[in-house]
Parts: structure tokens; sequence; C-alpha cells
């Protein structure tokens, strides 16, 4: 089966958003965390502060509050000390879930390619290069696919009820075709995993289940380690703008966190042994550089500290740095459930 000729059997497309310049995103607890998980477990991700940790020859990370528990599972026989998640994988775990999100109206799979992925994040490299990066890309897939997410809702003292919900972070089947009478992957159907049945429907008893958006510049902000303000850039942008998994910067249009804290969340905070001296300089240099393409580019209105320390030489500096307070804005926006209402 040719992917080219299963198109029309499909709603919607990542084409057709990036023709759109339209990414919905799920906004929610679930793929707040999963989110989170994918940023945690990067590039020297030994050396930094993480949640995952090893569990029945895979690993698992799981967040607790006093509403509920969220537990992320990825099982892979290939997990070892070197095993990382490719770099990319945050890009795209995010058109996935813009995608899935938009097809969930018409009860049918999107259609998902490689090509499309490639040009949504506006990827300039050619030849061998951007080969390397189709093949990161397809590996990405391959590790979203087998991400396992289990959400379990805590009742209040009024409420015996447990809701608990498990299943597939997302759910791919491939769709091959035949080159040179080989069969070639490069095309995958998508749906959503069983937690959007309960996050992407309308609950009255939850209120509003909300969905926002993904500035197109956000996504084509560079992933790689390399070019690491844009990549931190990146990072912050889709975990404090598009997946917070709350609502109040998007209701109050604002929001505060400690350095300290947005560090942790975006997976840049290192375990103690591995912070030298140069550590807090060299981090507070890319944090601004990040901070300031968020404003350039729109991302944010405004994100910026309230009261940053100057750089000192004495050694109080970094620990009143990680402590100060950054403040994201952005423009109120509609946000609505997919039913409209």
């Amino acid at each position: 089966m040719e992917a080219s000729e299963t198109s029309a059997d499909y709603d919607f497309t990542l084409k057709a958003l990036r023709l759109r310049q339209h990414f919905p995103a799920p906004n929610n607890p679930v793929t707040a965390k999963a989110m989170q998980s994918l940023a945690l477990f990067g590039t020297n991700h030994n050396t930094k502060l993480t949640t995952w940790i090893e569990e029945n020859g895979g690993i698992c990370a799981t967040y607790a509050s006093s509403s509920s528990e969220i537990k992320i599972l990825f099982h892979d026989t290939r997990i070892s000390d070197t095993f990382e998640f490719p770099p990319i994988i945050m890009s795209v775990a995010a058109l996935l879930l813009s995608a899935g999100t938009e097809s969930k109206n018409s009860n049918r799979p999107a259609i998902i390619t490689v090509k499309d992925i490639l040009k949504s994040l506006n990827v300039k490299s050619y030849g061998d290069k951007r080969a390397v990066i189709a093949e990161d890309i397809k590996r990405s897939i391959s590790i979203l696919n087998s991400i396992f997410v289990t959400y379990k809702e805590i009742p209040n003292s009024k409420s015996k009820n447990i809701s608990t919900v498990s299943g597939n972070l997302v759910q791919l089947t491939p769709i091959t075709e035949l080159r040179d009478g080989r069969p070639h992957l490069d095309c995958w159907s998508l749906k959503l995993g069983a937690w959007s049945d309960l996050f992407l429907t309308y609950d009255k008893k939850r209120g509003v289940n909300w969905t926002t958006t993904i500035p197109p510049a956000l996504l084509e902000f560079d992933w790689r380690p390399q070019r690491a303000s844009e990549n931190m850039a990146k990072k912050i942008g889709l975990l404090v703008r598009v997946f917070p998994g709350g609502t109040a910067i998007f209701t109050e249009n604002q929001q505060r966190l400690r350095v300290q804290n947005l560090l942790s969340l975006v997976g840049e905070l290192p375990i103690p042994s591995f912070s030298n001296r140069n550590w807090a300089h060299r981090t507070r240099q890319r944090l601004e550089a990040a901070l300031q393409l968020l404003e350039k580019d729109g991302v944010f209105t405004k994100a910026q500290y309230e009261h940053a320390p100057h750089p000192r030489s004495d050694s109080w500096w970094a620990q009143e740095w990680l402590q100060s307070n950054l403040v994201f804005s952005t423009h109120p926006k509609p946000i609505t459930t997919p039913s409209g209402e």
C-alpha cells in the first residue's frame, strides 16, 4: 500500500495543519508530565536531576499530587547507561499530539509522514544530514509509540470513586509502501491514547478541558544540543506555554517560576556533583538568550526576571540566581474543547 494512495482515507494530516499554520495542542496533566519526562531523558541525562527510575527492564517516571497520580512507563530491552532519547523527540511528540487532537473530532486517524514532520520543523539540512534527522524522527516515533501512561484521579473526601485510565500515549500504525520491491516505512496512521477520552471530551464535573495551540515559531526553534539557546527556548516554550498542565498562564495571562524550578522542569539542572564553578554562568547566558528568543518570536509577550542578581565572584551568587523568579506572560486566547462547548 502506498502512502500517497492512503492519504485520502484520513480527514486530517500534518500537512494540513502546517499549511494552515494552526497546531492545536492538548494541554492537560497527562501530556504535561509526558512532555516533561521526555525532557528529562535527553542528552547527558545521567548528569542531570531526573524523575526517571529503572523498573522491570524499562524506565518509569511517577508524578503524584493531592488530586492525581500519573505514571509514564517506557519498556525497552535496549535501556542502558548510554541510552537516551533523541534530542528531536519533544518536537516530534508535540506534532503527534497536535495532529491527534485535530483528528479526534472526526473520530478517524490522522496520517503522519516523516516528510511532513521535517517541513513542520523547518529542517533546512539536506543530503546525508537530512537522512540522519529522518532516522532520528523514526526512532522518536518508535519510542513514543512504546510509552504507556496511567492516570489515577485521587478522590476527595466527598467521593469514593477512583478514576483510572491506562494506555498508550499515542497509537501509531505503520503504513508501508513498496520501493524497488522492498517495503519502506515513513508513514503512520495516528490516534491518541485512552487519556484523550478523559481530557478531550467535555465533562461538567471537571469543567472545560483545555486545548491550546503551538506557536509555529516555537516548532522551528532548533532542537539540537549544540544550538544550546534555541534548544532551551524550545523546551521552555513547550513546557511552560504549550503543555503547562494547568490553565493559569492562559486565564491569568501570567505565570511565575523560580529559575531553579524552570531548569529542573526542562532537564537542565545538574546533579550537584556535576555542577562545576562555571556551570551557573554558562547556564545563565543560555537561559537569557533563550528568553530573548521566546519574546522576539512571540511565543511569550514577556519572559523576564522579576529581580535577578548580578553575576558576582562570591559563592552565593548562584544560589541567589537559582531562587530568582521569572515571569512569563502571553496574550489571552480563547481556549475551547474539541466539541466547541
